[in-house]
């Protein structure tokens, strides 16, 4: 159903897992789009000469107001019952840019209002770094197959870096064709392979053992006491108290940094949902986290006794710190974070250092943070969940993400994994 459009009203459209349409009750065929990251554009639809529905996108709400989304609105409609094709219109606008100029367009009218802020800063530093040097002042109509082999060829030694710059290169080519941005235009790296395992394509998923998790869990506890990293003997399975690291960790944020590895552990969250994790998402009743936002938009986390029992030691820990002066008190209180960082009202930051001293201290040095949550995975296979339960557990959108760990229910020694994970 229609609404009436305002700005409170624009404002208070929340995203959902899936991009939405409201619809003006004023302006027939005027509406605005509303994507999983919260972004919002103005659009309008309307039925062309030969019968058939399409839109024309207008621009973002933000950088265009209500209001002179509305004007734009009235005036496209206006020219479309005077015989007008707005899209065709801006076709015949548009020559052929510079694919310098092209990737420009793609990251200010695309990237910046569809894409998560980390993604939008890899697109930026793949194409100012790989993509302009290379085909930068060619005309995108004059790229052609070969000039993008050439430019993964280029790219042999970091088969990765090829890939995502491909993966770019034709997502910027197929916006502009669903756009219909300009005539006649070819996606030249539709008929370019990807590199793959022969090319030293391996899969980037590590799986923690169950060995590896006792030690985490060993460090873990050290850290909570306040103890310093030290190196961990494997012929003794002991900490080596007279081989300290040069890389520690502040004891003021100590407890947090392992809260938040833990309960990264316990939940399969990402990291960035973990660290941005507020208290008001927590229902503690009903063992629930509810996301408003996250890479594939809003999701709500289960959780079990065990990370209730760490978000109460927080609470604790908290509790007992605020007993030392009044100022402390005030600063816990203000400070919306679970996670939180040294200074007032702020969040974790840093966590990758901390990571990299656990990492050292128990001889972990191959894992990644996100290898947590591919951990995670391998557990919840190894209880026999299915793989569309573990996609919605881990918040994903695809089924070909979740299917990567189709491969673990071959492999019964994960099963050791879920006993283990209960020392952490």
């Amino acid at each position: 159903m229609p609404m009436k459009f305002t700005k409170t009203a624009i404002d208070g459209l929340s995203p959902k897992d899936k991009i939405y349409r409201e619809w003006d009750q004023d302006i027939k065929g005027f509406g605005v789009r509303v994507s999983p990251s919260g972004r919002k554009a103005f659009f309008i639809q309307y039925t062309r000469p030969d019968g058939k529905k399409d839109s024309f996108t207008i621009g973002a709400y933000g950088t265009l107001s209500l209001k002179q989304a509305q004007d734009i609105a009235r005036a496209k409609i206006g020219d479309i019952r005077a015989g007008n094709n707005p899209k065709a219109d801006k076709v015949r606008a548009r020559q052929y840019p510079s694919l310098k100029e092209f990737m420009a367009l793609f990251i200010q009218d695309y990237a910046k209002h569809n894409v998560k802020e980390k993604t939008l800063k890899g697109y930026e530093g793949v194409i100012r770094s790989a993509i302009i040097p290379a085909l930068g002042n060619k005309r995108i109509d004059t790229i052609e197959t070969q000039d993008i082999s050439r430019l993964k060829n280029s790219y042999a030694d970091k088969p990765y870096q090829a890939n995502q710059i491909i993966a770019i290169l034709s997502k910027a080519y197929n916006w502009a064709l669903e756009e219909s941005l300009y005539k006649d235009l070819i996606n030249p790296c539709a008929n370019v392979k990807k590199y793959g395992k022969k090319q030293g394509v391996k899969s980037r998923e590590r799986y923690l053992t169950a060995e590896e998790i006792s030690r985490l869990s060993k460090v873990f506890r050290r850290m909570e006491n306040g103890k310093a990293l030290v190196m961990f003997d494997m012929n003794k399975q002991a900490f080596d108290e007279n081989k300290a690291l040069k890389r520690q960790y502040n004891p003021d944020t100590g407890i947090y940094a392992v809260a938040a590895l833990m309960l990264m552990f316990l939940t399969g969250c990402r990291k960035d949902e973990i660290l941005t994790l507020k208290w008001e998402y927590i229902d503690i009743d009903n063992k629930m986290i509810r996301l408003p936002d996250s890479k594939t938009g809003s999701k709500v986390v289960f959780f079990d006794e065990h990370a209730l029992g760490i978000l109460n030691r927080l609470k604790a820990f908290e509790a007992e710190k605020a007993e030392q002066s009044k100022d402390i008190q005030k600063a816990i209180r203000a400070n919306p974070y679970v996670i939180k960082g040294k200074h007032y009202e702020s969040r974790l930051i840093g966590i990758q250092k901390v990571w990299e001293g656990i990492r050292e201290s128990i001889g972990i040095n191959d894992v990644r943070i996100h290898d947590i949550r591919h951990t995670f995975a391998s557990q919840a296979v190894s209880s026999g969940a299915s793989l569309p339960l573990i996609g919605k557990l881990l918040g994903h959108s695809e089924p070909a993400t979740t299917a990567r760990y189709a491969h673990l229910y071959d492999d019964p020694q994960r099963a050791l994994n879920s006993k283990v994970s209960k020392e952490i």
